[in-house]
């Protein structure tokens, strides 16, 4: 009865880590026509590493490819970003999503994910940065110049259409 959240899951309150309802939620998003999920990753060891060995192989019995979300996590570094995703590359991670991937909160310049990208010719990353650098219309300018496949918005509640329009 306990629910950090203002919306409750309509299977109850749940662990990212129970399996029965993984495979509820997997068969769900195939049965739906989604032949991809995003999951949360905060770096090696964490809680949501824990829970992606459990979400991959299901997801895998129902034909999903999984891509992770690269959260800001602390001292993301070019070293810390090249481990982390070779690691997850050896878990046959292939997309990533780079949230806060600019120079905000614990972002990296352009040129640090530049020297990331090459590291990893094989991947697919977009990067994600502060409302600010999407409005002002430098996120497409920050992608280019990171190497990055394309770009993405977290939270589009943040962006007006005119936004939208920049940015493409």
């Amino acid at each position: 009865d306990d629910v950090g959240s203002s919306f409750c899951p309509t299977l109850g309150a749940y662990s990212s880590t129970d399996t029965a309802v993984i495979n509820t939620q997997m068969k769900e998003i195939a049965d739906a026509g989604i032949d991809q999920i995003v999951v949360s990753w905060w770096g090696q060891g964490s809680e949501p590493d824990e829970a992606l060995s459990v979400i991959q192989p299901i997801a895998a019995n129902y034909g999903l490819d999984v891509a992770v979300h690269l959260e800001p996590y602390a001292a993301r570094s070019v070293p810390m970003m090249v481990s982390d995703i070779s690691y997850l590359e050896g878990k046959g991670i292939m997309e990533f999503y780079a949230y806060q991937s600019d120079s905000s909160s614990q972002g990296m310049p352009a040129s640090s994910w530049a020297q990331v990208r090459a590291v990893f010719p094989n991947i697919t990353m977009f990067a994600n940065a502060s409302p600010s650098l999407a409005k002002n219309g430098s996120l497409a300018t920050f992608a280019v110049a990171g190497g990055f496949d394309g770009i993405y918005t977290y939270d589009p509640d943040n962006f007006s259409a005119k936004d939208f329009a920049q940015m493409c």
